[in-house]
């Protein structure tokens, strides 16, 4: 090991002594409480024991212990990893997916447990997110919503606005001290560049473009920190210890079943309806409309950013009436004037509603607030439309209805599923009789290897296949 490497090390780990670090677990907690609200936390046993086992052996090993740390699966299809203060470590399902061996997915988590462990994310000045999508209604935000950005933030990047951007100095220490942190737990360091470069050479397949390197770019060019990365790895020797799993079949083996893309379970968008077959409603959204999903709400927009819709459940009222007076009454109070309830069938399905119409800056708009009644919760939906678009918002957000049980049984998903491959089979051969969803290229991406590659008996490998939800 490098002499300088290790003297930093030292002194990182020296820095921890004697400060307080409750503001850290306090941030931390409150994030956490966001990412599940914003992106959902990944419901698979199996495989969060995998990430909360390695992660464990690597804080093990740390010089000190300032704070517990956790280990959490986001439910989303982007390949990522975040640490938010206070030791609270997340990855995306979509990075179990580009992940080929115990030690990278351990390079990963070495590299999110030192940005937690130097308090990078507090040290950063966190950024602002300022949606420019209609104007948000005043009387709305503070009676419906409780503040704009509850509204608004689901049209962020999942996450974004919780995690701060790391500078590149903060991001190469923790490339140097991570893959050390790797060495000392027994995993090779320089998988981290592995995954790296599985994650940008997959990324160029499926986007058809490759990354461009920036003196602007907050993150380092992805090349240049590989070679990084190599350079400092090939002066670190892994310490003898013991794995999680035996082989890297073994692990392979644990990462079938991933979900890839969209998961059914927090909804789908389909043609020109979002579709939740768990909780078994659909709602219309045209399909060129921008939308996003996630835990906590569906917003969609149309556009030309003159309609918008909102569905998540209603916190509070046990009755589609209770909401709808509730809110009525609210806004007579901060207004002082009265808006009529009402209540009525839409589906089938008992409904009450408000609307009223708001201008402010010369613009003018129709606010509908709409609460349904299914299934023993109460759906809360809430539309804004400039003049002229009046009809189309109605006429969407009065589309909720009730899933057919066939139309949900007609339901995939899409997972990784691991297979063995016989002697002298080629990349198409495993992947025609798989029924590989993906080209080639992409397979040959995400596993690591060459398209060209000849397999022996028994490999493994990581293909990408339809099933029934």
């Amino acid at each position: 090991m490098k002499l300088i490497s290790s003297l930093l090390f030292i002194f990182c780990s020296l820095a921890t002594i004697a400060q307080d670090y409750s503001v850290d677990r306090k941030m931390g907690a409150e994030g956490k409480a966001s990412v599940e609200a914003t992106m959902g936390i990944y419901q698979d046993p199996s495989k969060t024991k995998i990430i909360s086992s390695i992660g464990s052996h690597l804080v093990s090993n740390l010089a000190t212990q300032p704070f517990p740390y956790e280990f959490f699966i986001v439910d989303s299809a982007e390949p990522n990893a975040f640490a938010l203060p206070g030791g609270y470590i997340f990855f995306t399902r979509g990075i179990l997916v580009l992940a080929n061996s115990e030690d990278e997915l351990a390079g990963v988590m070495g590299h999110e447990i030192i940005h937690s462990y130097n308090r990078h994310s507090i040290k950063q000045r966190k950024k602002s997110i300022v949606p420019g999508i209609l104007m948000v209604p005043e009387v709305l935000a503070s009676s419906v919503a409780g503040d704009a950005s509850k509204i608004f933030s689901p049209l962020s990047k999942g996450g974004e606005a919780m995690m701060a951007s790391h500078s590149r100095k903060d991001e190469y220490e923790a490339d140097d001290l991570g893959v050390q942190l790797s060495a000392k737990s027994g995993y090779q360091p320089d998988a981290l560049g592995d995954i790296l470069s599985t994650l940008n050479k997959s990324i160029e397949i499926f986007t058809g473009e490759k990354e461009k390197s920036s003196y602007f770019n907050d993150h380092p060019y992805t090349p240049d920190r590989v070679s990084r990365i190599k350079k400092e790895s090939a002066n670190l020797t892994a310490i003898p210890s013991t794995k999680i799993f035996n082989t890297k079949n073994d692990f392979l083996k644990a990462l079938d079943g991933v979900i890839v893309g969209e998961n059914p379970g927090q909804g789908i968008f389909k043609g020109d309806w979002f579709i939740h077959p768990d909780l078994k409603f659909k709602i219309s959204v045209p399909f060129k409309w921008l939308h996003q999903n996630n835990p906590s709400s569906m917003i969609a927009v149309d556009t030309t950013q003159s309609v918008m819709m909102m569905l998540e459940i209603e916190p509070k009222a046990k009755t589609a009436n209770e909401g709808a007076t509730a809110f009525a009454d609210v806004f007579k109070k901060k207004t002082g004037v009265s808006i009529d309830v009402n209540s009525d069938k839409i589906n089938g399905l008992t409904a009450s509603q408000i609307s009223f119409t708001q201008s402010k800056d010369r613009s003018k708009q129709t606010i509908k607030v709409l609460w349904v009644e299914y299934q023993g919760i109460i759906y809360r939906i809430v539309g804004s439309a400039i003049p002229g678009f009046e009809t189309v918002l109605i006429s969407n957000m009065e589309s909720f209805t009730s899933l057919p049980t066939q139309e949900g049984k007609e339901i995939t998903k899409r997972i990784i599923r691991v297979v063995e491959a016989n002697d002298g089979e080629n990349l198409k051969g495993i992947c025609d009789r798989s029924q590989n969803l993906f080209s080639t290229k992409l397979i040959a991406a995400i596993n690591g290897i060459s398209e060209d590659k000849i397999f022996k008996q028994g490999e493994l490998l990581k293909v990408i296949i339809e099933v029934p939800y």
